[in-house]
């Protein structure tokens, strides 16, 4: 009885973490650039990734610069103190992300972070 109640117990756990995983991703997976001092903090915002193609999706939906302009006044219209995260892809055109933050202040978006990975410190 005791290895039954293990297995459920591994199998909730399992479910839950996944769960959990697909939920906190908003942006398309790209390979993120790493820094030492990335932050998590995560609440209220909204996100932008760029491929290394230099493609634009606004929350995972592929949009031109024009829509996301569009999309991102509509944010700000909705929410005033709207977070803006940039998800770039660490191979994707400098020029691209440039434009992109642009675009996030034309929209007079100004809270605007890049989204990273901390950096893994590799042991000696």
């Amino acid at each position: 009885m005791t290895p039954l109640i293990d297995m459920m117990f591994l199998l909730m756990a399992t479910f839950i973490y996944s769960t959990i995983h697909m939920i906190i991703q908003r942006g398309i997976p790209v390979k993120l650039p790493e820094a030492e001092t990335s932050l998590i903090n995560k609440k209220n915002y909204t996100v932008i990734s760029i491929t290394k193609e230099g493609k634009i999706y606004f929350e995972k939906i592929p949009v031109d610069c024009n829509t996301l302009l569009k999309l991102l006044e509509e944010k700000r219209i909705q929410n005033p103190n709207v977070n803006v995260f940039i998800n770039a892809d660490k191979r994707a055109l400098h020029g691209m992300v440039v434009k992109v933050l642009d675009i996030v202040r034309k929209a007079n978006i100004f809270k605007v972070s890049f989204e990273t990975k901390e950096k893994e410190v590799s042991s000696p």
